[in-house]
């Protein structure tokens, strides 16, 4: 009986020493933290901001802001496309808002701050929806960047304005996360601007 006894413990012992090593490693070889970077749309500073319009310009023109969305695709990972057909999501590249948080800002901003259209809130008259459709980066021999907007304007009955526009701009320099996403905000910068330049066309 005491020799069973002996035999069992030293089994077990055995074992624990086999498993020693291996839970060594599983603690000292945990993978590093991913050093995720977080980058923004909006504008720096006011003085980097474009120049506001002078105030009147759109004087008695008012418009309600809709619903402003984004693809399915665009959420807080930056999206990069090798073809025209696939896509894909930098790992370490995120946005620190959902892409559409800055096209309602900037689209806010253009029309009424920089365009002087009174806002409406509630009730009948105009109302703009907004669907950001790309936010895409194009990698190749010419990395460029794309951003397209679905604009519709419409009233109670009637659709006013409905277009999509869509802007590209090249990458300064290829690889470089700051470099793309100074090119997104050139290029949604230019196409908010055309948005809100086509709906003050439009409003009575």
């Amino acid at each position: 009986m005491i020799a069973k006894r002996t035999t069992a413990t030293a089994c077990r012992l055995f074992v624990f020493c086999l498993a020693l090593p291996l839970a060594g490693c599983a603690f000292f070889g945990k993978a590093a933290p991913l050093d995720v970077r977080y980058f923004t749309l909006d504008e720096g500073s006011p003085q980097s901001r474009p120049a506001a319009t002078a105030p009147g310009v759109a004087a008695g023109k008012k418009l309600r802001l809709g619903s402003v969305t984004a693809a399915a695709h665009l959420r807080e990972r930056l999206v990069f496309r090798d073809s025209p057909v696939e896509l894909g999501y930098h790992e370490l590249s995120r946005w620190s808002e959902r892409p559409d948080a800055y096209v309602r800002r900037g689209i806010s901003r253009a029309l009424y701050q920089e365009r002087g259209v009174e806002q409406v809130l509630s009730g009948g008259g105009h109302v703009l929806d907004v669907d950001l459709l790309s936010l895409d980066e194009f990698k190749g021999d010419s990395p460029k960047v794309r951003v397209t907007l679905a604009i519709a304007l419409h009233d109670d009955v009637h659709v006013v304005l409905e277009n999509q526009i869509t802007v590209e701009k090249p990458i300064a320099k290829s690889g470089d996360m700051v470099s793309t996403v100074e090119a997104f905000r050139d290029a949604l910068r230019e196409a908010i601007g055309q948005a809100a330049d086509q709906t003050v066309a439009k409003l009575e």
